[in-house]
C-alpha cells in the first residue's frame, strides 16, 4: 500500500512538472533546422510508459497529451529499445528531438499532414506508403493478434471462424495482420483510442477488442475496470516486419535514406543488439530483404 501511495505521488508530481509554463515549447523548427518531432504511445516492452502516464487514474494524460517533450525530459515518462534507437539515431545525425504522446490514429493523420516527422513501430501497407517513408525494418518477429471478449455474452473464440459474425473493435487506422484487416468476413469498427474501443466492447456496442500487444491489452483491461472481459482461447499467429515511419510531407527522401543507412549501421556495430539486451529482450536481426527504401538488388546471374 505504501509503495502504491508513493507511486501515485510520483505521478502527481510528474504531472505538475509537465504542466509548468515553458515546458518543452511546442514551437518546432523545420527539418532544415535539424529538429525532428516524434510521437510515442504505449507498446510495452518496445515503448513503455512510466506510472500509467497516459491513462492513470489521476488524470496525468492531461499533462502529457498535446505537449512537446524534449529529450532531456522524455526519460521521466518513456523508456524501451525503440525510444533509445530513435534517440541514438538523432544524436549520431545531429538532430534534436521532441516527443509528443498521441493516439495511433492521430499520429498517422499527423504524418500525412506533415505535423509529425517520426512514428515508431509501424506496419507497412500500400496506403501508408503514400504518406510515409519506411525505415528499417527494426524488428521481424512472429506476432499474434489477441481477442478480448465477454465470454458470457458472445462465448469463447476457439477458431478464426468464430469471429465472422462478431463486431470487432480496434483503434482508428491501426493494423493487425493482413488476413484479418483485409478479410471481408470481418466487420471492424474503428474508435479514436483503444480506451474507447474497449469501452464499446464492455457496453455491448462491439463484441471483440483486437490488439497485437498482450501486455497493453491486459493493462487496458485493468485501467478501464473491464472485469467481465477475458482473453479468448484463440489467437492468430502471423509474421510481419515493423518499421520506423517518416512523414513524406516533412522529411525528404535523402534524409529518410540517411536515417535508414544509420539504422543498418547500428545493427552492424551491435548498438541495436546492446540496446535490446539492456532491456532483457532478445535482439532482432537486421532484415535487408524487407527494406522499403533500399531493397537489395536482384542478382543478374
Amino acid at each position: 500500500m505504501i509503495k502504491r501511495d508513493v507511486l501515485n505521488l510520483v505521478v502527481v508530481l510528474l504531472a505538475s512538472f509537465l504542466l509548468e509554463p515553458g515546458f518543452a515549447s511546442a514551437q518546432q523548427e523545420s527539418e532544415s533546422g535539424s529538429s525532428l518531432r516524434a510521437a510515442f504511445r504505449s507498446y510495452p516492452p518496445s515503448l513503455s510508459l512510466c506510472c500509467d502516464a497516459l491513462t492513470g487514474p489521476r488524470g496525468v494524460e492531461g499533462g502529457l497529451k498535446g505537449r512537446w517533450i524534449t529529450e532531456d525530459e522524455i526519460g521521466y515518462v518513456l523508456f524501451g529499445p525503440w525510444r533509445d534507437i530513435i534517440s541514438e539515431v538523432a544524436t549520431r545525425l545531429d538532430y534534436s528531438l521532441v516527443w509528443q504522446a498521441q493516439n495511433f490514429g492521430e499520429s498517422i493523420a499527423a504524418l500525412e499532414s506533415g505535423d509529425l516527422d517520426i512514428l515508431p513501430r509501424v506496419f507497412w501497407s500500400e496506403e501508408r506508403e503514400k504518406i510515409a517513408w519506411f525505415v528499417g525494418p527494426i524488428e521481424l518477429h512472429e506476432l499474434k493478434v489477441y481477442f478480448l471478449v465477454d465470454k458470457q455474452r458472445t462465448g469463447d473464440i476457439t477458431r478464426i471462424e468464430d469471429l465472422y459474425n462478431l463486431r470487432l473493435a480496434n483503434e482508428d487506422r491501426a493494423l493487425t495482420a493482413p488476413d484479418i484487416d483485409a478479410n471481408p468476413n470481418f466487420q471492424i469498427d474503428r474508435f479514436p483510442s483503444r480506451s474507447e474501443a474497449i469501452r464499446a466492447v464492455s457496453e455491448g456496442q462491439a463484441d471483440v477488442l483486437i490488439d497485437t500487444n498482450l501486455d497493453r491489452l491486459l493493462n487496458l483491461k485493468k485501467q478501464t475496470r473491464s472485469g467481465l472481459l477475458d482473453i479468448a482461447t484463440f489467437s492468430y499467429k502471423y509474421e510481419r516486419p515493423v518499421y520506423l515511419a517518416l512523414s513524406r510531407n516533412s522529411v525528404s527522401l535523402a534524409s529518410a535514406i540517411e536515417l535508414d543507412e544509420m539504422i543498418e549501421t547500428m545493427f552492424a556495430d551491435q548498438t541495436v543488439h546492446l540496446i535490446f539486451r539492456g532491456y532483457g529482450i532478445t535482439p532482432p536481426t537486421y532484415m535487408k530483404a524487407f527494406s522499403r527504401l533500399r531493397p537489395p538488388r536482384k542478382s543478374t546471374n
